[in-house]
């Protein structure tokens, strides 16, 4: 990842992507290529479900702590009264395909390989229902891997929890898609990177994208056999330097499976000169790094990201670990375990505390991850 992607679905009047790495993780806005569907763009379907979600999952004590976040947020408060109000779940982090500009991909993620149990996912969707008014199950695996994903939907869903995921979907089949559609999952974003499998797996490396074609025809059955709007479906295509050239041939697949689609600029390590020159478009209207000029980048890339995780979003690894947003993934830089403990302990923790004196100027006691991000992240995954 989070869908929070940041973020290529609606929330908070922001679009989020998650999101993968494969999200949009930066709060700078980049143009958007979108496609309407239905008379619809995906922007204003997008927005119009976000409002929808919002009222749908609303609730009193929701709707003062979400104030109480968003005042807290605005003065930088150090030892915080609110709790998050959009959460990631990540629920396993295993992942087929080998992107390699993914520490899951490179398999040097910095945290054993598993899977959520369902017990444990229940417990923490029991602590955090009263707050929370989304759930991006995703952030360093396929979900589609996890054989109770279904049931944990559900039980988020049927808590008042708006639930959404990204996915390659290259792990599919005709069953898994009408229990996606029942299952009460409000938004799906599908990675297309290519118009053909050349391109497609240029980044989708072992990826078929004649699969993930088929598995999205089958999931827009399922949504018209069962008369669904959801899970809203968004193409998403990270433009990098190898399709750049194919935006209007993937948006022309979009409309064509009857699907929204949407662009998000593809991360780097910026110290990585190699990945710099193969992977970020030669034009710099689609990235997020800073150029030079329109086509030229410069030599010193920096993204523009926004940091306000550390007093909205929470971020739970298949183990319970913490981490303090959807960039990091090594577990030496965990701020707790909710396994261990709580939600709300954590979250008010020392880490979680000392992470926001980073912003506030207040004197940290102990350094973060976050004293040398400082809300600008640098993304690593080798």
């Amino acid at each position: 990842m989070t869908l929070d992607v940041h973020k290529t679905f609606a929330h908070e009047g922001k679009f989020f992507d998650s999101l993968d790495k494969d999200r949009a993780k930066t709060g700078r806005k980049v143009g958007s290529m979108i496609v309407k569907t239905s008379g619809l763009s995906f922007a204003q379907a997008a927005a119009r479900q976000y409002i929808a979600s919002f009222v749908k999952h609303s609730s009193p004590k929701k709707l003062a702590n979400y104030a109480l976040a968003k005042w807290e947020k605005g003065r930088k408060v150090t030892n915080v009264r609110s709790m998050p109000f959009r959460y990631w779940i990540d629920p396993v982090n295993i992942c087929p395909l080998r992107c390699p500009l993914c520490p899951t991909g490179n398999t040097v993620l910095g945290r054993k390989s598993g899977k959520i149990k369902l017990q444990h996912f229940m417990h923490v969707v029991d602590e955090i229902k009263d707050y929370a008014y989304l759930l991006n199950m995703y952030n360093w695996g396929e979900p589609f891997v996890h054989p109770q994903l279904f049931d944990m939907i559900r039980y988020a869903t049927d808590r008042k929890i708006s639930v959404g995921f990204s996915s390659n979907l290259n792990v599919f089949s005709e069953t898994m898609a009408r229990k996606t559609v029942e299952s009460g999952l409000e938004f799906l974003i599908v990675a297309v990177d290519g118009a053909d499998q050349e391109t497609y797996e240029k980044y989708r490396k072992k990826g078929d994208l004649s699969k993930v074609i088929r598995h999205l025809e089958m999931l827009v059955a399922a949504k018209k056999e069962l008369k669904s709007k959801t899970p809203m479906v968004a193409m998403r295509m990270l433009i990098n330097r190898h399709n750049e050239n194919q935006i209007e041939d993937v948006k022309a697949l979009a409309k064509r499976l009857g699907v929204y689609f949407l662009t998000s600029p593809i991360l780097v390590n910026p110290s990585r000169k190699e990945d710099v020159e193969e992977f970020l478009p030669s034009n710099g209207k689609y990235s997020y790094y800073q150029y030079e000029e329109k086509s030229k980048i410069s030599e010193e890339l920096t993204n523009v990201a926004d940091c306000s995780d550390l007093w909205e979003g929470f971020l739970v690894n298949w183990d319970g670990g913490v981490m303090p947003c959807c960039w990091v993934h090594e577990q030496k830089d965990d701020f707790g375990n909710v396994f261990d403990g709580s939600v709300r302990s954590v979250w008010n923790g020392p880490y979680y505390q000392n992470a926001r004196r980073v912003f506030n100027g207040e004197k940290q006691e102990q350094e973060t991850v976050c004293t040398a991000c400082k809300g600008r992240p640098q993304y690593q995954y080798l």
